[in-house]
């Protein structure tokens, strides 16, 4: 008894030091909202129009994929190769949190790669890669984007390169 009493005693000033976790103000509980949707209509409905009305015209693209702008033009050319290289495409929702104008969402992409990729040809096995999106929303829309995938599992669904020939 005399140790549970020790316990609750030094437990106690933590129980009333930790900060309480507050609920989503409605900002953050509408970008999460909004998040949740443009993925679900460009990755799992593969409606190239959810560009358009999720993102800005003023939008940054701070990781670009290769031979991409980081411009809104060229967010939605990549995303326009993404469906083309990927029709099976889908992406599950892992977690999603939010902080002001900032949406973080780790999720699950799910595909069999049909186009070549940086000079790769598709081998025709569906892969499975976890990603990470940091979002940032302005008046509902996105207005910056981080983005990093796990390139290994990606590179699963590819042929290696051929080596480059000797001159």
């Amino acid at each position: 008894m005399k140790r549970i009493l020790i316990a609750l005693a030094l437990a106690a000033p933590l129980a009333v030091a930790a900060p309480a976790v507050a609920a989503d103000t409605a900002t953050e509980a509408s970008n999460k909202a909004t998040t949740r949707a443009f993925m679900e209509d460009m990755f799992n409905k593969h409606d190239l129009k959810a560009v358009d009305r999720y993102i800005s015209t003023k939008m940054v693209e701070h990781s670009p994929m290769p031979g991409h702008k980081s411009d809104f033009a060229g967010v939605k050319a990549m995303f326009a190769d993404m469906l083309k290289s990927m029709p099976d495409m889908h992406v599950t929702i892992d977690d999603i949190v939010a902080d002001g104008d900032r949406v973080v969402v780790l999720s699950t992409l799910s595909g069999t790669p049909k186009t070549p990729m940086m000079g790769m040809q598709p081998a025709g096995k569906k892969i499975s890669s976890k990603g990470i999106d940091w979002v940032v929303l302005k008046d509902g829309k996105a207005v910056e984007h981080w983005g990093y995938m796990d390139m290994d599992a990606m590179m699963k669904g590819y042929k290696p390169a051929a080596p480059a020939k000797s001159k």
